[in-house]
C-alpha cells in the first residue's frame, strides 16, 4: 500500500526527524508539554494525516507519521493502536532506535534519528506489511475533499469510531487525547519502583558507611587520650598523686576498652545489616528479569491465541419465531472482526446462508446476535456455524 512515513522525537534534546520536509510545522507543536500520548488526524485537500506521539517519560517523547493520498481509515482507533504498539513492541523492545537504560528509563539509541536509517526502514516494512495483509484499519476511499478552514476539534481516545470520523468531516485537525503514556506501562512502573528501592538501600548503606567512618576515628581519639594520660602521669610529682593517677587511668582504661567493645559490636552488627541489604538487591534484581521474562512468555502466548482465535464462543441460541441467532462470547481484546455466518440444512446438505460481516468486539464477556434471512422451517434440523477465517470458532444446531 502507498503511504508516506515519518518518524520524530526529542533524541539528542531538541526536537527532530526523519524524513525532514514541511510536516515539521504540523507536527512539532504536537510535542510541546506532552503528557501521556496524543494522536492527531489532519486533513488538507486529499491528503490524510495520521500523527502518534507517546511520552516515554523524563521529558523524552517519539512518535510516527502516516499519510495517505485518496484514502481514509474507518477505524482510525485501531490504527492509532498499531502506531502504539509500533512504538512500544517494534522500536522500544526490539531495540529499533529505543532501548531501555540500565537505569529503568526510556532512551535513544543514536543523538539523530537520521543516523539509524535501517531502523526506519524496518519500521515502514512492518507497517507495510500490516496494512497490506490485513483491513482491520478499513481502508477506504476518500469521499470527500478538505479545502475548507482551518479549524480544530477535540476528541477522547475512548470515543467510538464514528465520533471521531464525523469530527474529522467537519474540521480538518481532530486531535485525539489519551492520559496513558508508556510510562504507565506496568513493566516500566515495577522496573521504577525497584530502582527507587535500590536508591533508598544505597542511602542506608552510605550512613552505615558514614557511621563506621565515625566510629573508627572515636578509636584513634581514644589512642590519644591514652598518649595525654601517661604523659600528665609522668609530669606529677609525689607517689601519692603518682598512684592517684594511675589509679585513675586504671578506671579509664576500663571504660575505654568497654567503649572499644561497644564500637566493635556496632561495627560487626553494621556489617551484618550491609551483607542482608546487598543480599536483597541481588533478590530484588533477580525478581525484575523474572518478571520481565514471565511478562514476555505470557504476552507471545497471549499474541499466539488472539491471532487464532480472537474470541471463544460460550454459548448459543437460535428462535425460529424472531429468526435471530445469538452468540456469547468471550474476547482476551476489544476491536472488529469480520466473521463468516453459516447455516446448513442436515437433511439436504444446502447452505441456506453464507455471509460475512464485521463485528465489534468488547473486552471480556458480551454477545452479538445474527438475522437469519432465509425462512427456516422448525421440523427440520439446521446446522449453524461461525468461521473466522478458515477457522471453526463454533456454532450449534436447533
Amino acid at each position: 500500500m502507498n503511504f508516506n512515513f515519518y518518524i520524530f522525537g526529542n533524541s539528542g534534546g531538541r526536537y527532530n526527524q526523519y524524513p525532514q520536509d514541511y510536516t515539521e510545522d504540523m507536527i512539532k507543536p504536537l510535542c510541546e508539554d506532552l503528557t501521556g500520548s496524543l494522536a492527531m488526524i489532519y486533513r488538507h485537500m486529499n491528503l490524510v494525516h495520521y500523527v502518534f506521539v507517546e511520552s516515554l517519560g523524563n521529558g523524552i517523547y517519539f512518535g510516527l507519521c502516516l499519510i495517505f493520498n485518496k484514502v481514509r481509515s474507518r477505524y482510525p482507533r485501531n490504527l492509532i493502536d498499531y502506531m502504539k504498539s509500533v512504538i512500544e513492541t517494534h522500536a522500544l523492545k526490539n531495540r529499533k532506535i529505543l532501548e531501555y537504560a540500565a537505569s529503568g528509563d526510556v532512551i535513544f539509541l543514536k543523538p539523530q534519528l537520521c543516523d539509524d536509517v535501517m531502523a526506519y526502514d524496518y519500521l515502514k516494512s512492518i507497517i507495510n506489511a500490516e496494512l497490506d495483509s490485513k483491513n482491520k484499519f478499513g481502508i477506504e476511499e476518500l469521499n470527500t475533499i478538505y479545502d475548507g478552514v482551518d479549524k480544530t476539534g477535540y476528541v477522547d481516545f475512548k470515543e467510538p469510531d464514528m465520533s471521531i470520523l464525523k469530527l474529522s468531516e467537519e474540521y480538518n485537525r481532530v486531535l485525539i487525547e489519551d492520559s496513558d503514556g508508556i510510562e504507565k506501562n506496568h513493566t516500566h512502573r515495577v522496573i521504577a519502583s525497584l530502582r527507587e528501592e535500590l536508591d533508598k538501600r544505597d542511602t542506608i548503606i552510605a550512613e552505615l558507611n558514614k557511621d563506621i567512618s565515625t566510629l573508627e576515628k572515636q578509636k584513634k581519639q581514644y589512642r590519644k587520650v591514652m598518649f595525654l594520660l601517661g604523659v600528665l602521669v609522668c609530669c606529677c610529682g609525689g607517689l601519692y598523686f603518682l598512684y592517684d593517677s594511675l589509679n585513675q587511668t586504671e578506671r579509664d582504661l576500663r571504660l575505654t576498652s568497654y567503649n572499644l567493645a561497644v564500637a566493635n559490636d556496632t561495627i560487626e552488627s553494621n556489617r551484618i545489616d550491609i551483607a542482608r541489604l546487598n543480599g536483597r538487591i541481588g533478590a530484588l534484581s533477580s525478581l525484575i528479569e523474572s518478571e520481565r521474562l514471565q511478562k514476555q512468555d505470557l504476552q507471545e502466548k497471549l499474541d499466539g491465541i488472539v491471532q487464532a482465535a480472537p474470541f471463544v464462543v460460550t454459548e448459543t441460541s437460535f428462535s425460529f419465531e424472531s429468526r435471530t441467532y445469538k452468540c456469547n462470547y468471550y474476547a482476551s481484546e476489544s476491536g472488529s472482526k469480520t466473521i463468516r455466518f453459516k447455516v446448513i440444512k442436515n437433511s439436504t446438505g444446502n447452505v441456506m446462508m453464507n455471509r460475512e460481516f464485521s463485528i465489534s468486539l468488547q473486552q471480556g464477556y458480551g454477545d452479538f446476535s445474527v438475522y437469519v434471512n432465509p425462512y427456516l422451517d422448525s421440523s427440520h434440523w439446521y446446522t449453524f456455524e461461525i468461521w473466522y477465517g478458515n477457522r471453526l470458532l463454533g456454532g450449534s444446531q436447533h
